[in-house]
């Protein structure tokens, strides 16, 4: 739990201090946030948008991972979910509060590193959300070879380079727009653990992190 406690705490340290302008959201984004004193659009430290709607008080009935999830999706257009959908990830205690973390998916697919944060008291009330999601309009799924092409890709400029341990299809962030990517695990020698994300239409690499620990 711990661990749980840090990596929440690490979603926080990510905000940076000053909002950034939100003149390029949609119009009716923009004025639902003025409607709501209490939301904040903040910059995280990968150049990236959060919001976080604090010092609410709203009551959850029945479940309460399914109450908040249902909570969440009824402001989809205040957080940015836009046509996506929530799935339940994990969850975590710390002192009086419960953390709900839901990751985003669109068309069935996950939308990787992007996420909503539920925090409730220990009354279960819904006190605070925060949110790192990115609305996604291609609706079309299809990609444009297999998971074991992808891994061809992934590895072209990793000749020490093991083979795959996981292929994930899903929708990535890139400069802003959403890209349909293959996802691939791929451990080397000398304990590197690389994970790619290769553009599942067009084959190009546009991520590669390092894992090794």
């Amino acid at each position: 739990m711990h661990r749980a406690v840090l990596a929440l705490s690490g979603f926080f340290a990510l905000l940076a201090l000053c909002p950034p302008a939100t003149a390029d959201f949609p119009a009716a984004r923009r004025a639902l946030l003025a409607q709501q004193p209490r939301a904040h659009v903040v910059a995280t430290r990968e150049g990236d948008r959060a919001l976080l709607v604090d010092r609410l008080a709203l009551a959850l009935s029945g479940d309460p991972t399914t109450a908040a999830r249902q909570a969440l999706l009824a402001k989809r257009d205040l957080i940015g979910l836009g046509a996506g959908d929530l799935v339940f990830e994990r969850g975590s205690r710390h002192g009086n509060f419960r953390y709900l973390r839901y990751a985003e998916t669109a068309a069935g697919l996950p939308v990787f590193d992007r996420f909503a944060v539920a925090t409730l008291d220990r009354r279960d009330r819904l006190v605070r959300i925060s949110a790192r999601l990115a609305p996604v309009a291609d609706r079309d799924a299809t990609p444009g070879f297999d998971a074991a092409t992808a891994t061809l890709f992934a590895t072209a400029d990793l000749p020490t380079a093991r083979a795959a341990t996981a292929h994930v299809l899903g929708w990535l962030i890139y400069d802003g727009v959403a890209r349909l990517v293959w996802r691939v695990a791929t451990p080397a020698v000398g304990g590197h653990f690389f994970v790619s994300d290769v553009d599942a239409r067009s084959g190009q690499l546009l991520l590669r992190r390092d894992l090794r620990r």
